[in-house]
């Protein structure tokens, strides 16, 4: 073999039917779904709002209590909202709020206040 020459070991026998555009098709299937996730989770997060960071506006000892007080009204809000379902558990009617609620009661816990 010449200096050149690549090994030939990936060479196969037999031919692949259809070739590359049919691995390109088989691979764009499998990673379809994946894509769509991805989406509808950027989506989601896009729609979340996000708290300002506890920071903005300078605020005093007494802002940063507000700021904590509203953050445990709206952890209790959704804690409300929580129980007050009757129906069947779904991750919208229980885990939305469950998590909303952590989110924010957690928001309140580590701001200083």
């Amino acid at each position: 073999m010449g200096a050149l020459e690549a090994p030939h070991r990936f060479v196969t026998s037999r031919p692949v039917k259809g070739g590359f555009v049919r691995l390109v098709r088989a691979r764009t299937l499998a990673f379809a779904p994946m894509i769509l996730i991805a989406s509808l989770a950027l989506a989601a997060d896009a729609a979340t709002p996000v708290a300002p960071p506890f920071w903005s506006g300078n605020p005093d000892s007494a802002g940063f209590r507000a700021l904590a007080d509203g953050e445990l009204k709206t952890a209790g809000d959704a804690l409300d909202r929580l129980l007050q379902v009757k129906g069947a558990r779904t991750v919208e009617n229980t885990f939305a709020p469950y998590n909303e609620a952590l989110l924010h009661a957690d928001n309140a816990a580590i701001s200083p206040a």
